[in-house]
């Protein structure tokens, strides 16, 4: 992406952000804009993946919160590579990326998920504070 595709995306997603009720905590206010602007049916966002206090601030929905806690109790998936690599994350699971993480692939069957995961990692400076993971 160019500098002009980056403040495009992040006045866009600033856009979404604002028209949001201003009730709701910050974090499910991200989740929320974060889902709308990449068509997932749920995100969750979780913070620490550096250290031991791994925690889920915030699922929108009950899918996002097993996916998340998943990926949790298996050590791998593709927020842990968000968080490793700095980098997006897309995964098709059901669709050929199960080698990757194979423990987190078997044990999405028990869940019935088949689909795409996303995981953004949220950034400070160079810093990666932890994971948006979205799914559809």
């Amino acid at each position: 992406m160019s500098e002009t595709d980056d403040q495009r995306a992040l006045a866009k997603f600033a856009t979404v952000l604002a028209s949001l009720n201003h009730e709701e905590s910050l974090t499910a206010r991200l989740c929320e804009a974060g889902r709308r602007l990449l068509d997932a049916e749920g995100a969750s966002m979780t913070l620490d993946y550096a250290g031991n206090g791994r925690l889920m601030v915030h699922a929108t929905d009950e899918l996002s919160a097993q996916l998340d806690d998943l990926q949790d109790v298996v050590g791998e998936g593709p927020s842990f590579d968000a968080a490793d690599s700095g980098e997006i994350v897309v995964a098709r699971l059901g669709n050929g990326d199960e080698d990757r993480w194979a423990l987190f692939s078997d044990r999405l069957i028990d869940l019935g998920f088949r689909g795409t995961l996303v995981a953004v990692p949220l950034r400070a400076e160079l810093f990666v504070l932890g994971v948006l993971s979205l799914h559809r």
